[in-house]
């Protein structure tokens, strides 16, 4: 798989979102906290690891509480998957 752009990881996790929450994905503001939509630890963690599977790399289970965002975790994802590549 190529390295995916921050607008793909984006796309992926507004509609995991949008199916996780019971929203449409337009619903879904990239700027807003995930826990303002009520993601929990337990939800993030889920999301981490499916995230992690259609990368294809281990990610942290904790890194929707460091990177609040769709648009944060996806621009730092694809510096992550940058640096990996080289």
């Amino acid at each position: 798989m190529a390295t995916p752009t921050a607008e793909e990881i984006r796309d992926w996790m507004v509609l995991y979102l949008g199916d996780l929450l019971g929203m449409d994905p337009k619903e879904i503001d990239t700027a807003t906290s995930f826990e303002a939509y009520g993601l929990d630890s337990t939800a993030a963690a889920g999301m981490s690891g499916d995230l992690g599977d259609w990368l294809g790399i281990k990610l942290d289970a904790a890194l929707a509480s460091e990177f609040t965002t769709v648009d944060a975790l996806a621009a730092h994802l694809v510096e992550h998957l940058r640096e990996e590549a080289r």
